[in-house]
């Protein structure tokens, strides 16, 4: 009876449960919504405790520190230009990564487009960088473990949008290798398009990332990559129902990208120190 149910809904359920009610002599009235209701909520899964972890940390400040670690890295990289090439270079080396994954892989509508939060937040730290009488640019720079807390939150954001397109290219292509892909140009792809319109405008000895491995390329490829194999490890191999295993996979790839990030500020900070002891200057951060 009730498998029969669950294919009926509206009109039809309530035409099922009227004619029951005038067939029999129940003294309570039969409720149609109600019992449609909970037969709704009978199905839903539990969301995972990772996933509602994941959902609460891959918000707005994520992409204020991917903004700010963005635009100052941005600017400490290149010599001071136009105010207008200076705020189109910074946001393709934020977003471009997103930008190049959700146009040619994905084919899905570009999120910090659409999102007004977003261009704000951008616009946002491009100002604070920028328009602050380098109040802010001298802090970041002096501050290390201030940009240190900075470089995790956007790796905690940037490893969570990384896994959800990895998940988005696997389901659409039916395969690991995209998903692979997808999560590893998102990881690079900003830095990827500014080296290309660098080459192509002032810079000509700029190199595209995509050309040389660097610490971001291979940062990308090994959190898509250990989150691919542990999809598919939990999924097909341990049996796992689909929401769970996408949840602690994205948990086993945050863990390595947390490892690698803490490895680099630990070997950032120890150059620092030994500059510090022999008299030179900071390193920039």
């Amino acid at each position: 009876m009730l498998a029969s149910v669950r294919h009926l809904s509206g009109p039809s359920l309530s035409l099922l449960f009227r004619n029951a009610c005038t067939s029999c002599s129940c003294s309570v009235a039969c409720a149609p919504a109600d019992i449609s209701k909970t037969l709704v909520e009978s199905e839903k899964v539990e969301e995972p405790l990772p996933e509602r972890l994941f959902r609460k940390l891959n918000a707005l400040p994520t992409w204020l520190a991917h903004c700010v670690r963005g635009v100052y890295g941005y600017r400490i990289s290149r010599p001071p230009q136009g105010q207008l090439y200076n705020a189109t270079m910074s946001l393709l080396t934020c977003a471009g990564g997103g930008l190049s994954t959700n146009t040619f892989i994905l084919h899905t509508p570009i999120s910090w487009i659409r999102s007004q939060k977003m261009i704000m937040t951008y616009f946002a730290s491009w100002l604070l960088i920028h328009k602050t009488r380098d109040v802010v640019y001298r802090t970041l720079g002096k501050q290390f473990w201030l940009m240190a807390l900075i470089q995790i939150v956007d790796h905690i954001g940037e490893c969570l949008s990384w896994c959800e397109a990895n998940r988005t290219a696997t389901d659409k292509y039916g395969h690991l290798f995209p998903g692979v892909l997808a999560g590893t140009l998102m990881g690079c792809g900003g830095g990827a398009i500014f080296g290309f319109l660098e080459q192509r405008t002032r810079d000509k000895t700029a190199r595209s990332v995509l050309s040389q491995p660097t610490w971001a390329i291979k940062l990308a490829f090994g959190a898509a990559s250990s989150y691919a194999g542990l999809h598919t490890l939990l999924l097909h191999g341990a049996r796992w129902s689909g929401p769970h295993a996408h949840a602690w996979a994205k948990l086993g790839a945050l863990c390595f990208v947390l490892s690698m990030s803490g490895h680099d500020l630990v070997t950032r900070y120890r150059a620092r120190r030994a500059q510090r002891a022999e008299g030179q200057p900071n390193p920039k951060p």
